[in-house]
């Protein structure tokens, strides 16, 4: 009986095994970051040079904006909510984006001369927004393409919501054929903005090259993924808050398994609320966030870009 008690054991033993090592083994020293990172070096990839510096007050300016995904269609759409009364000025003609079955939200707007797409990170209390962040099993973003591989979870939160999307762009081509095309998103809504971008540039050319500013975004994709996103942006950047843990998920350890993940663009990187720096482009300067030892970052992070207290928001309805 002891014997038999013994084996059962043994699946949850693994998975402890492997969860400590999740935890321990993302790391700069991971021999598949040094590998991938010397490979992308090696090929002089830094990423497409952005076609305007990061600019700190920009940067706060578009989250601010990302920030209003979190809040209710109804009150975007007349741009009354908690965090549109923060924008610098109102989003117009909004239009929201959802998906019920995947509990995914966001919304296109006309803001400052930019069609804007914005798209809403994780819902805390959203079993269906876990359950695909979960999924981290890669997957083909094209059909017709083996090499460039994407999370299946993000990719599928991205799909629920791209007729959606699809339907309202002309209309806003339509409002300002001279406006330039931003996408952004917290969190999970930084995953679908990226997917979004590359989405967008290459089957509907027509809008223009995106600028793509993401906060607290985790690893979308391979490094071919990485690759093919800094072909297909302007101005990529992604924006690291002090310790945040998100963006060190899925962690590089994944490659056991034989799932590699690497990030995109140039990360900016905040010490704090008002230190930064920005990479070398490669979307994994060992110098920046990823020197953080994994056991070191916070969950409290991911909430707290630019010193906004994100939960201020879920008390107001957003």
């Amino acid at each position: 009986m002891d014997y038999y008690k013994s084996i059962y054991c043994i699946p949850w033993m693994l998975f402890l095994l492997l969860l400590l090592s999740l935890v321990t083994a993302e790391v700069t020293v991971s021999p598949f970051a040094d590998r991938v990172y010397a490979n992308m070096k090696e090929k002089g990839f830094t990423g497409t040079p952005p076609a305007t510096p990061y600019i700190d007050a920009y940067g706060r300016e578009v989250f601010s904006l990302a920030l209003t995904t979190y809040c209710s269609a109804a009150n975007l759409t007349t741009w009354t909510c908690f965090w549109c009364n923060q924008t610098v000025v109102p989003v117009q003609k909004v239009a929201v984006i959802d998906s019920l079955g995947f509990n995914a939200q966001g919304w296109i707007g006309l803001y400052k001369g930019k069609i804007v797409i914005a798209f809403r990170g994780t819902q805390s209390s959203s079993l269906t927004n876990w359950y695909e962040n979960m999924k981290f099993a890669q997957t083909q973003l094209w059909d017709n393409d083996t090499e460039i591989l994407v999370h299946r979870g993000f990719l599928q939160t991205y799909k629920s919501l791209r007729e959606g999307l699809l339907a309202q762009l002309p209309q806003f081509r339509a409002y300002c054929s001279s406006c330039s095309l931003l996408i952004t998103g917290h969190s999970l809504g930084g995953a679908m903005a990226t997917l979004a971008s590359v989405d967008l540039q290459k089957n509907f050319p027509e809008f223009g090259i995106p600028e793509l500013y993401t906060y607290g975004c985790p690893r979308v994709g391979n490094a071919k993924f990485a690759q093919l996103v800094a072909s297909m942006t302007t101005s990529h950047f992604r924006v690291v808050y002090s310790r945040d843990v998100v963006p060190r998920i899925p962690t590089h350890i994944f490659e056991i398994i034989g799932l590699s993940y690497w990030h995109t663009g140039y990360e900016v990187w905040y010490h704090n609320r008002t230190d930064w720096q920005v990479g070398d482009g490669s979307g994994e300067d060992p110098k920046l966030s990823i020197s953080i030892p994994f056991l070191s970052t916070s969950v409290a992070d991911h909430l707290l870009y630019y010193g906004v207290i994100m939960n201020q928001g879920r008390a107001n309805g957003c």
